[in-house]
């Protein structure tokens, strides 16, 4: 949603001159294209979630990464049974999506903490990318977690 406001933001200047007779779009009057175009687009979103309505962005992002940390975390459980032929009492069900959970937080703190100390400024998070990385650390657990060993031994030993 945010990249749609951005681009509705944009286009700000152009969209602000097309108007129109003045309409009501779920109880807000609107007479032109910018106005009408970003109503729309919140609508959208208030109806699919409106819990979102309520949470800041740094928690909105937090639950991005767990969610998806987590869900990495039960494709790699399927690659072990599908692929692997692994049986199901050799598996960690329990376990593997908590720490796939757990490498989403990890991931987020990565995410949010790097560019604060590389760059100057409040960088922005890009959602997206940040589901992605928890995604993927969630599928390749012990790759990410013998990198990460690697990194903060480096770092702090």
């Amino acid at each position: 949603m945010d990249e749609s406001l951005n681009e509705i933001q944009s286009k700000k200047e152009t969209l602000i001159k097309e108007t129109f007779k003045p309409i009501e779009v779920g109880g807000i009057e609107v007479d032109n294209q910018y106005d009408l175009q970003w109503l729309l687009e919140r609508q959208v979103v208030d109806e699919l979630f409106p819990w979102t309505l309520t949470l800041s962005s740094i928690v909105s992002l937090m639950i991005t990464a767990l969610s998806f940390g987590q869900l990495g975390a039960v494709i790699a459980i399927l690659k072990m049974i599908a692929f692997d032929r692994r049986p199901l009492n050799s598996i960690p069900l329990y376990s593997l999506p908590l720490l796939g959970l757990l490498s989403g937080l990890v991931v987020y703190g990565v995410v949010m903490l790097l560019p604060t100390i590389l760059a100057e400024g409040v960088p922005k998070t890009r959602p997206l990318a940040l589901m992605f990385l928890c995604l993927f650390a969630g599928i390749f657990l012990e790759p990410f977690y013998a990198k990460v060993n690697t990194y903060f031994n480096k770092i702090f030993l």
